[in-house]
């Protein structure tokens, strides 16, 4: 391990535009690469990795997969530690460019190591990131509205009523009615997608263990 890996970066993730508000709190050894912590964030917000994405750091932009001047510089050679990055310093991650996604991330704190610990690690964090089909903050605040609509108790409505003549009459409908509790079925489906308040640290956690390719040290 380099001698800059002895650190270890207290980073905070926030998605902007959005309501409630989505964070997360990570922790990366500081020799994480750029490309690195984009798959890291990638995991920790939630995020399913479809789109193109960006860093803005002291100006500059980096990104994977891209050329000409978007990124100079390969950002699977570029560190944190090599960024010198200063506590409570900002920059900026932008994810699907036709969404427009946009991340401020602020180092908090730099930090010792802990004994026997395993990094990246999430210690934090608040609420879903919107579904990777969104179109943009204003999509997905319209579908927020929509899964506490009116037509969203209809479909509750229309699913108890169908349920309770089965229970006590065992009338199972016609096939268009059938077929209209499957819409509805699939209807109230996409709309549990859109809980914003989920959030499984245990889950994230889970996963960033997987990531022995990127950022997974044990100090």
């Amino acid at each position: 391990m380099s001698e800059s890996a002895t650190s270890i970066y207290q980073l905070r993730l926030v998605l902007r535009h959005v309501t409630p508000l989505v964070w997360r709190r990570v922790l990366v050894c500081s020799d994480t690469t750029i490309a690195q912590l984009h798959r890291v964030i990638q995991v920790t917000m939630g995020w399913e990795d479809f789109h193109l994405h960006r860093f803005r750091i002291h100006g500059k932009d980096y990104a994977s997969g891209c050329s000409g001047s978007i990124c100079a510089t390969d950002p699977h050679t570029v560190t944190l530690a090599s960024l010198r990055l200063r506590p409570r310093e900002r920059f900026a991650y932008h994810y699907d460019f036709i969404a427009g996604w946009q991340h401020d991330i602020r180092l908090e704190q730099v930090l010792p190591p802990g004994p026997s610990q395993t990094y990246p690690r999430c210690i934090g964090g608040k609420h879903a990131c919107p579904p990777e089909d969104c179109a943009g903050p204003d999509d997905y605040r319209a579908r927020l509205q929509e899964r506490v609509s009116r037509a969203a108790l209809d479909d509750l409505a229309l699913l108890a009523d169908f349920v309770g003549r089965w229970l006590e009459y065992d009338v199972r409908g016609t096939e268009d009615e059938q077929a209209e509790v499957q819409r509805a079925l699939e209807r109230m489906a996409d709309r549990q997608r859109l809980d914003p308040d989920h959030f499984d640290r245990r889950a994230v956690n889970a996963a960033l263990k997987q990531l022995s390719e990127v950022t997974v040290h044990r100090v």
